[in-house]
């Protein structure tokens, strides 16, 4: 998990639905140390809010999709048959490993979305 990257997204949701303004977003500070915000001018109460929904945001994230992992759909969609399809078309022996990568490859592209 790039943890920038999610600092940005959960700040962004934080303005977006906790009704934090921007300045009080640009007022924090991230310590890499113990991975809490810091701000010099907020409450420490406010802080303490954003802290905890940082700690939550994690844990979820955490244990959304470990990494190696992806969702796809319980059924295939035509996409995904259509590739699996493709990759041994032709050949008498299948090759499961390619097949499963590209049906994979195919849910998640984002054109299928």
């Amino acid at each position: 998990m790039n943890i920038q990257k999610e600092n940005d997204k959960y700040l962004v949701s934080l303005v977006a639905n906790c009704g934090a303004t921007q300045d009080e977003i640009n007022d924090l500070n991230f310590d890499d140390e113990t991975s809490f915000f810091e701000s010099n001018r907020l409450a420490d109460w406010f802080i303490s809010q954003i802290n905890f929904g940082w700690k939550v945001w994690q844990a979820a994230k955490a244990q959304a999709i470990p990494d190696g992992f992806v969702v796809v759909p319980k059924e295939p969609t035509k996409e995904m048959i259509h590739i699996g399809e493709s990759t041994h078309y032709g050949y008498d022996n299948i090759d499961s490993k390619h097949c499963y990568i590209a049906m994979i490859e195919a849910a998640q592209d984002p054109a299928n979305d």
